[in-house]
């Protein structure tokens, strides 16, 4: 997704991925942070996991 600046609400809508060749028993993670241009680190959101895998 891309980066919107200023905002206390983001909005990940924009984005899609296809990931290919996962075996079934596999779980994604992600990982979310906001992006800091003033900082070095950008800032740890929290995360989930998706282990209902589909073909």
């Amino acid at each position: 997704s891309s980066i919107q600046s200023n905002t206390s609400t983001p909005n990940g809508d924009d984005g899609e991925w296809i990931v290919r060749n996962i075996p079934r028993t596999a779980k994604l993670v992600l990982r979310l942070y906001d992006k800091d241009d003033e900082k070095v680190t950008d800032d740890y959101f929290g995360q989930f996991e998706i282990t209902d895998l589909i073909d």
